[in-house]
């Protein structure tokens, strides 16, 4: 073969390695996050998935955990629980409020919210004080979750795990100084001491002001029993800056499936477009818009405007949630009145 022949070949060969505009489009930039503290949002130890079991969310690095990210501050300023704590002349001492029934609930059984109070070693210690008010205010919780099945003709209450004083448990948990800078490295730091269960959803109440909230979420629409979100372990960090009801009810409902990406109205990003409801922002990536589909105020504090898209007591047959995924039949909520006695903080003169 002569030189000009050869050049010839040469060139055919390198023109038919040159990738085809839809093969040099085929991978897809990695998505950044910038860090926005005036917002409480921080990515640090998140990594964007655009394929596997995190697809189109973020993995928590060094983990199979998939999140939506960081939940920003509601622009309506609320006051945080914490707040109750900082104020020396105003002691808080336990007193018992009695349940007027006995308690029906032994705690030994699966599928239980755990409340974590998680401090770094090096961070303020309230935990003498801390379980009152955690107690006060988390019956509000289970409240929002109880008035919004009954709009729907049912009753659902959240399955604590309680101590043996058929209180809710709040467990102290003691992590390295770093382990409170980003949500993995406090997973971590709590899995390490047992709490990794996989019949538990961890509520964390972090002594840290980095985050507003922020939860591990499950895809999965399946509406079987069989479905991942009643099965897999979940963690939500709530920094003492947004220890407040809405904020608590907005990051539990994420750990138990609430809202599929699939739902009616999805931003696609874990949260819903039809306020006024507690799961319902213009959320990042793509911030959409609203829509005021529930008019009223007072329904701020409920789930699910409209009973269509993640929570339902008894949907119809023709409903998303008839034959997708439905977080009011998660087997972390109880369809029965609980009964159980609670510490009240009350102050001193």
């Amino acid at each position: 073969m002569n030189r000009s022949s050869s050049f010839l070949a040469l060139l055919i060969v390198a023109i038919l390695l040159i990738p085809t505009a839809s093969q040099a489009t085929t991978t897809t930039p990695t998505r950044h996050f910038i860090d926005q503290p005036w917002l409480n949002l921080y990515y640090t130890n998140l990594v964007w998935e655009d394929t596997g079991k995190c697809r189109a969310m973020f993995r928590v690095k060094a983990s199979d955990l998939c999140t939506h990210g960081p939940d920003s501050p509601e622009s309506q300023i609320v006051e945080s629980w914490a707040n109750q704590l900082i104020n020396p002349n105003n002691q808080i001492h336990v007193s018992i409020e009695q349940s007027s029934q006995p308690c029906l609930d032994d705690s030994t059984n699966d599928y239980r919210t755990q409340v974590l109070y998680v401090r770094a070693s090096n961070a303020q210690d309230n935990s003498t004080i801390i379980a009152p008010v955690l107690r006060k205010h988390l019956l509000s919780v289970d409240e929002i979750y109880n008035q919004s099945a009954q709009l729907t003709s049912g009753q659902r209450h959240i399955r604590w795990q309680l101590n043996q004083a058929c209180q809710i448990d709040v467990q102290h948990v003691v992590i390295p100084p770093a382990a409170d800078d980003d949500f993995g490295a406090t997973i971590n730091a709590v899995a390490a001491q047992g709490f990794n269960r996989d019949d538990r959803k961890y509520l964390m109440f972090v002594e840290a002001r980095y985050y507003c909230g922020i939860a591990t979420v499950q895809h999965d629409t399946q509406p079987s029993n069989a479905n991942l979100n009643n099965h897999s372990v979940a963690y939500a960090r709530i920094d003492a800056g947004c220890w407040n009801v809405r904020v608590v009810a907005h990051e539990h409902m994420h750990m138990i499936g609430g809202v599929q990406p699939s739902a009616p109205h999805t931003t696609n990003s874990w949260h819903c477009t039809d306020e006024w409801d507690i799961m319902c922002y213009s959320d990042a990536p793509s911030y959409p818009e609203l829509e005021i589909a529930c008019p009223e105020h007072s329904i701020r504090d409920i789930f699910d405007c409209g009973n269509d898209d993640y929570f339902h007591t008894n949907p119809a047959a023709d409903n998303y949630l008839a034959s997708n995924w439905n977080s009011a039949n998660s087997l972390f909520l109880s369809q029965k009145s609980q009964y159980w006695q609670v510490y009240l903080p009350v102050a001193t003169d």
